[in-house]
């Protein structure tokens, strides 16, 4: 809870497990049963669980009658059911908003099922509006917890900001100070109560922690009207339990004085919304919720990876699984600038069975880096590759370092960016999801000559943050896809026939398991009509036993549910293969999805839809509807690195009508196109950066799908200083109508000279 102050609206977050699920589109739900005195601050709104919720409100009188309108002697009562999804088993958490009853209260030992006299008590009933006390109604039985008393409002309580010591990174130590006052004199001794937010440890012996001197704390020039304890008055005992202490004081402070005293914690990992406050109980009174600092956190941090396959190397029995492409969003709480660094760090036990690796190419890692624009539809800006580089730790392949070189921008607080980086799966199996860790430095990194050790320190870390990962999986035997023609180009919105599918499983398949073909997102597998669950041009290949299941479609997704056992056929290398074989028609996208999303992927899922394997494979480029869109050195070729300037032809037929080009080299690093001059006649560079340049003029919508047709742009830029080291090319090219975001596209451009 947030404060035990008498007529305040109250924070509570139950915590409870279950034994069994409760699901929805049934009368199965919660009972939550408040002590007495209890109301709701506004509207039941139940939060901290991921299913949608409904709830209804009523008043028990002797625990039985329902009533619309809770007398003095009435008991609030909450029925909560799952409106979409389950409520799972296992640990849950709801918050729910109260309002304080309106006197003071203290608990007193009696012979209920909390063993005090009001409890907070919670049920999980078949029906929520039967009767709770029918054992017939109970599918679980009921849990209580005691409740909390309650108190007058202490005269004030706040923490003291900008004080000596203070750390508000997440999982340091840090000195927490405290102003408060009261409003009646404490003549005895009495035991004082901090709460902290949870996730936030006190000692358990902490009473070397506390601190009554001003000036340990407050600098000379920060002490206001605070004063130091009474003379005499010191805690003669202080334990904690989690995130609360209690500390033991004599009597002796006043009525009316502003007291202030600091105590040294280790900070919560993490913060919560709705729990980030304070609070403090002393002699009878009590605070509101003193608002905690923001921790230095790395927030909104999500790992989203294009497959969870184990890692396979390549040999002469098996295909390798490949790169995965995780896309990783993260924020903020201090800008990162020019000079400094974001450290990500994968899960990694330091053997190569148990480690992420960064996939590295000419000394970097392949990673992308984005800022999602303050934009309802959700623009993003590139970072080019002359404003970072990306470096993986030698010592610790699964670590990389972001460090920021350009000085025409910055990392923004509180700003959404995403990463996506390609890397190498762990070899080995794992049904935990580790968590991913992403640190900003104040730094630079380099393996040249630097000790990690020397920059990952304490004093140059910013800020940090975490968020779980993803399970490894078992690999499926194979998972092959073939066109019929694999050597045409496939353009954007046409149909690829009979493309053919072999998935081999390493064990035999029992009825009700499922395999799931899963698409990149912009392919459609299924039928057009909303609601039809019948596939699209599916056929399986009868030169192989297909299973007994039901097959249907939705969306991008193609599922096989299992009628029957389908067994597996022993190998000459002893493993038990069980293959199917099956053809598709497919309509290509606009244009080839994003690395990261552009993969085929099969699973198995257990009855209970457990992942017990998968492999992905990638797609096939798509000749896009931004059509045949080059980028081609035209100038003299001179070696990578150069500083002589040349010139290159940016072409491509325009889908949608535009007023502006933007292009920005994305690899390698160290171009220069700051320079760039139009030498096409109707265009103007209206801004180049090293990286970027941002050209206007007339880009006419091309109405066929000829890419040699009469709308044909070719921009020429002179004066561009290439970058090095040599190979191939890679940009991005943006069109945009008064403003507006009308084409994206990236493309692999001229193959860049090496020195």
């Amino acid at each position: 809870f947030t404060t035990s102050v008498i007529a305040k609206v109250n924070t509570v977050s139950l915590f409870f497990v279950l034994s069994s699920p409760i699901p929805s589109g049934t009368q199965a739900g919660l009972v939550i049963e408040a002590p007495n005195g209890y109301k709701m601050a506004a509207a039941c709104v139940p939060r901290g669980l991921l299913a949608q919720l409904e709830c209804r409100i009523s008043y028990l009188v002797d625990e039985e009658e329902d009533v619309e309108i809770g007398p003095p002697a009435a008991r609030l009562s909450l029925s909560i059911r799952p409106t979409t999804s389950v409520i799972p088993a296992g640990p849950n958490k709801i918050v729910l908003d109260f309002l304080n009853p309106p006197d003071i209260f203290q608990n007193t030992v009696t012979t209920t099922a909390c063993g005090m006299a009001e409890c907070w008590t919670l049920r999980s009933l078949l029906d929520t509006a039967a009767s709770g006390s029918d054992w017939r109604n109970m599918a679980e039985k009921e849990a209580a917890v005691a409740s909390f008393d309650t108190y007058d409002e202490i005269g004030s309580a706040a923490i003291i900001p900008n004080t000596i010591g203070r750390d508000d990174r997440p999982g340091y130590s840090n000195v927490v100070a405290f102003s408060f006052r009261m409003r009646k004199a404490v003549t005895e001794s009495a035991d004082m109560a901090i709460r902290a937010p949870p996730g936030t440890v006190f000692e358990q012996d902490c009473l070397p922690d506390v601190m009554l001197k001003l000036e340990e704390f407050i600098a000379p020039d920060g002490v206001g009207s605070e004063r130091e304890f009474e003379p005499g008055i010191e805690p003669t005992t202080c334990m904690s339990d989690d995130n609360s202490a209690r500390m033991s004081l004599p009597g002796g402070l006043k009525a009316g004085v502003t007291y202030a005293f600091a105590v040294r914690v280790r900070n919560a990992l993490e913060e919560s919304e709705d729990e980030a406050s304070w609070s403090i109980i002393y002699a009878g009174e009590g605070s509101a919720p003193i608002p905690a600092f923001r921790l230095w956190l790395v927030s909104d941090v999500s790992i989203t990876p294009s497959q969870r396959v184990r890692f396979v190397p390549a040999s002469l029995t098996q295909t390798t699984t490949g790169i995965n492409y995780v896309t990783i969003d993260f924020k903020t709480y201090h800008p990162v600038k020019t000079g400094e660094r974001i450290r990500i760090l994968a899960p990694g036990d330091g053997t190569e069975d148990g480690s992420f690796e960064f996939f590295r190419s000419t000394f970097e890692c392949d990673l992308t880096l984005r800022q999602f624009d303050d934009d309802p539809r959700g623009l993003t800006t590139s970072w080019g590759s002359n404003d970072f580089t990306c470096i993986v730790e030698e010592d610790a392949k699964y670590i990389a370092n972001i460090n920021i070189i350009t000085t025409k921008k910055f990392i923004r607080s509180g700003v959404l960016y995403r990463a996506v980086a390609a890397i190498y799966n762990p070899q080995r199996v794992s049904d935990q999801a580790q968590a991913w860790r992403i640190e900003t430095y104040g730094n630079t990194f380099s393996n040249y000559q630097q000790n990690p050790d020397s920059l990952n320190t304490e004093g140059a870390l910013l800020d940090a943050g975490s968020a779980p990962g993803f399970p490894i999986t078992q690999d499926f035997h194979r998972f092959i896809i073939e066109k019929e023609r694999p050597d045409v180009e496939e353009y954007g919105g046409k149909e690829v026939g009979d493309v053919r599918f072999l998935v081999a499983l390493r064990s035999a398949l029992e009825p009700k398991d499922a395999i799931r073909l899963i698409a990149p997102s912009t392919f459609v597998l299924g039928a057009a009509v909303r609601g039809d669950k019948a596939c699209h041009a599916f056929a399986w290949d009868l030169s192989s036993r297909p299973p007994e299941s039901v097959v249907e479609c939705n969306g991008n997704v193609m599922t096989w549910h299992l009628q029957d056992r389908y067994n597996c056929a022993i190998q000459p290398s002893g493993v038990c293969v069980s293959e199917m074989k099956f053809l598709l028609n497919v309509t290509n996208p606009p244009e080839t999805p994003p690395p990261e999303a552009n993969f085929w992927i099969v699973e198995h899922r257990l009855p209970n839809g457990v992942l017990e394997a998968s492999r992905a494979v990638q797609g096939w480029q798509v000749v896009p509807s931004f059509q045949s869109a080059t980028v081609d050195l035209t100038g003299r070729a001179i070696s990578a690195g150069s500083r002589t300037m040349t010139e290159i032809v940016v072409s491509f037929v325009p889908t949608s009508t535009a007023d502006l080009i933007e292009l920005t080299v994305l690899h390698p690093g160290n171009f220069d196109l700051s320079p760039a001059l139009p030498s096409s006649v109707g265009h103007v560079v209206l801004e180049a950066t090293t990286s970027t340049v941002r050209v206007q003029g007339a880009f006419v919508a091309s109405s066929g799908g000829d890419p040699t047709g009469e709308h044909r742009v070719s921009i020429r830029l002179r004066d561009i200083v290439l970058g090095y080291p040599g190979g191939l090319t890679r940009w991005e090219l943006r069109t945009f109508y008064t403003g507006a975001l009308q084409d994206s596209i990236t493309v692999n451009g001229f193959s860049l000279p090496g020195r």
